[in-house]
């Protein structure tokens, strides 16, 4: 009786300060302030110990741990969280847009967690995990309806300001550009806010690490499984070696595609915004060579080709970041693989010219037509039916967005039957100088 007495106190306390908190955000301007003051309501609810926050990063779609209230539970938080993750009680409640909740089993003590997902305008935009002494009400109760609701209060509340101070920041960068220049990002402004907006939500939904760990599960599983019938002699063997493989090429050709798809995802997102364009032209890498060479080396070695490759390198700075680099030559040098027999050649080499750093890639496989060619897009796969090859067909596409934001250029061309030449051209930094 004593207990349930607290329990409708500890209410009243959480709703008297679900009531200041919606009196005083009126007045406060800092984000921080007010997740602040939320953080401090949650922590009126009953039987509480700590709540923690947690903030989706828009660029990895991974939560990343942002302040737990008391401070001394930080590392504690972190590894529940990860346990969270691993059973799959995170996705599950993502999903269904509800409380979770989650019961750390393999605690000496038992330890009781909520999980609420902070909404936004575009989706899902935080976490907060509460940690209590016991689950009072069954998870029906209409006490985490109240829970729920000021949870979205504390989104929306926090994603305006965010959204003033970005508007403010952006006004007055806007406001210094040429006026045929504002009149056009205006008048696009509508389109490209649904475009981000919509992409951010479904790769939000999409949630990569609830993907990610069950393929690499199955790729670490399947792996120990093809070492075991390599070496066993049960009946059957090979036979089981035979499935078990394909279980873990089907897992690489997923994981592959998975990757291929939220890159892409990300380089679109970036090409609707101008000043995340911007800043991605600022990246340079120093010396280019052996960036290049390295990745060729090791696509080449694990395809077992080595004795066709042909490659001189010169050496630049290169006005892109590393990552986008390794992606160009990966698809690219994969394609020159993949639609070539052993045994013909392929070759790479490459010049600076015109500031310029042009590479070209050579081989002698099955080609592609002019119509072909002209009809590189997104999700487009050449002569499927015809020659069974696996993938996505966005490799290309890929390359092509990376160098039309670095404003590079990308040309191919092609003898159906005979060979395939891509040249790859990639801008040098400006103020490089040539002389030395």
């Amino acid at each position: 009786m004593a207990d349930e007495i607290n329990h409708k106190e500890n209410l009243k306390s959480f709703y008297k300060a679900t009531e200041e908190f919606g009196n005083t955000i009126v007045k406060e301007k800092s984000s921080d302030g007010i997740l602040s003051q939320g953080l401090n309501v949650l922590m009126n609810f009953p039987s509480t110990i700590y709540v923690a926050y947690y903030i989706l990063n828009q660029e990895t779609f991974e939560f990343e741990f942002n302040q737990v209230h008391p401070d001394k539970y930080k590392n504690e938080v972190k590894n529940v969280f990860q346990k969270i993750i691993d059973t799959g009680t995170l996705g599950k409640s993502l999903q269904s847009g509800s409380i979770g909740f989650f019961n750390d089993d393999d605690s000496d003590n038992n330890k009781n967690f909520l999980i609420c997902p902070i909404v936004g305008s575009g989706g899902v935009i935080a976490l907060v995990l509460i940690k209590v002494t016991e689950v009072l009400y069954p998870p029906e109760h209409h006490i985490y309806h109240h829970v729920k609701m000021f949870s979205i209060l504390l989104g929306v509340t926090t994603e305006k300001i965010i959204l003033q101070d970005t508007q403010s920041r952006t006004q007055e960068m806007l406001d210094q550009m040429v006026a045929t220049r504002t009149m056009k990002l205006a008048q696009s402004k509508v389109q490209l806010g649904e475009k981000i907006e919509s992409l951010k939500s479904d790769l939000t939904m999409t949630m990569p690490h609830e993907v990610r760990t069950p393929i690499n599960q199955i790729l670490g599983f399947s792996d120990y499984l093809i070492k075991t019938f390599k070496k066993s002699d049960i009946k059957d063997a090979e036979d089981y070696l035979e499935i078990v493989t394909d279980i873990h090429i089907s897992a690489e050709r997923l994981k592959r595609l998975f990757e291929n798809y939220l890159f892409y995802a990300k380089l679109s997102i970036i090409s609707t915004n101008v000043f995340e364009i911007q800043n991605l032209k600022k990246d340079i890498t120093p010396s280019v060579q052996p960036v290049i060479y390295d990745k060729i080396m090791i696509s080449i070695i694990q395809a077992g080709r080595q004795d066709d490759l042909k490659i001189e390198l010169s050496d630049s700075p290169i006005a892109m970041n590393e990552e986008y680099i390794n992606k160009i030559v990966e698809e690219i040098i994969g394609n020159c693989i993949k639609y070539s027999e052993a045994s013909t050649g392929i070759e790479v080499f490459s010049f600076v010219k015109d500031k310029n750093y042009i590479i070209t890639f050579i081989d002698h496989g099955r080609g592609m037509t002019n119509e072909q060619i002209q009809s590189i897009d997104a999700y487009v796969q050449f002569d499927r039916r015809a020659y069974e090859q696996q993938g996505s067909g966005l490799g290309l596409s890929i390359v092509q967005k990376i160098l039309d934001l670095h404003e590079g250029d990308f040309a191919v061309e092609s003898d159906p039957g005979n060979y395939t030449r891509v040249m790859i051209k990639l801008p040098v930094p400006v103020d490089y100088d040539f002389e030395n």
